[in-house]
């Protein structure tokens, strides 16, 4: 729903002005899909993307297809967040002690 406000002009007659409000602005298709494509560069190569790998910036994804790559990219952001606490439970246990004697247990 659109709400304009009007205002009198100087010369004396109404005229309506858009309300500024916090509309997004408006993504062009284009702009869209480059930005698919961006982030589509950012993931490893897949079993499915292998294909797709070849697909040229021009060609509108559907929506299937974006779904696909989004759901790509939450997959891929737990991969990284799993690897990184690995990475921090290995830096606790042989990047912490001091002497050889000292052992504890860690649980991953």
């Amino acid at each position: 729903m659109r709400i304009l406000k009007t205002q009198r002009s100087s010369r004396g007659g109404r005229r309506n002005i858009k309300k500024q409000g916090s509309r997004r602005s408006h993504v062009s298709g284009d702009k869209f899909t480059e930005k698919l494509q961006a982030l589509k560069s950012l993931l490893p190569p897949s079993e499915t993307n292998k294909t797709d790998h070849n697909r040229h910036v021009e060609e509108k994804p559907n929506s299937g297809e974006t779904e696909q790559l989004f759901q790509e990219t939450a997959d891929y952001i737990v991969r990284l967040r799993n690897q990184v606490i690995v990475l921090q439970k290995l830096i606790e246990i042989y990047g912490s002690s001091s002497s050889s004697d000292q052992t504890e247990d860690f649980v991953l």
